[in-house]
């Protein structure tokens, strides 16, 4: 990937009501930013400099699950978590103030998904699990009812409606010609 930071200050410079910089979009995966968190953490600096010279809060690295992923000594990149602990440690002072999570499933395999990962972040941190597990399950809830993927019957759903717009769009052409 080509990081071109005078396209990124020309496009900040335009759009002063930006406030977020996500620094890279799926660096682990070969067909987006296609980068090592070793080549992640060397850009890191220059990112952290463009984002204080316009009062930005950083965002990433926005990395995934994902089959034809990125590979370094002997690390196929294909966990976002290993990707992400990889890159931390070669990058530990570095600033990130948001952790983008991307998550193309249904609502319960990101429910089964995130459980055990919750589960033991609670224990560790001698918490109630439902402290986690109650905005987990809401955030599930929600991304059923909000995403073409969240749930089967929501393409169902969208593919009838767009079948009775069409039909109702082509009565009305044909009402307006006649």
């Amino acid at each position: 990937m080509f990081f071109d930071s005078l396209k990124l200050v020309t496009f900040l410079s335009n759009h002063p009501e930006t406030k977020y910089l996500l620094a890279f979009n799926e660096p682990n995966f070969l067909e987006q930013a296609n980068m090592t968190p070793v080549e992640v953490a060397a850009l890191w600096p220059k990112l952290e400099s463009i984002a204080d010279a316009y009062n930005l809060e950083i965002v990433g690295p926005a990395v995934n699950f994902c089959g034809n992923c990125v590979q370094a000594n002997g690390t196929t990149y294909n966990s976002p978590f290993d990707y992400l602990d990889n890159f931390f440690q070669a990058c530990q002072a570095c600033r990130v103030d948001h952790i983008a999570i991307h998550s193309y499933m249904n609502n319960v395999g990101a429910l089964a998904l995130m459980l055990p990962v919750t589960l033991k972040t609670a224990w560790e941190q001698k918490r109630s699990p439902s402290i986690l597990l109650m905005p987990i399950a809401f955030a599930s809830i929600l991304g059923g009812m909000i995403t073409m993927i969240g749930t089967p019957p929501n393409i169902i759903i969208a593919s009838l409606r767009k079948e009775q717009q069409q039909q109702i769009l082509s009565k009305a052409i044909g009402t307006l010609v006649v």
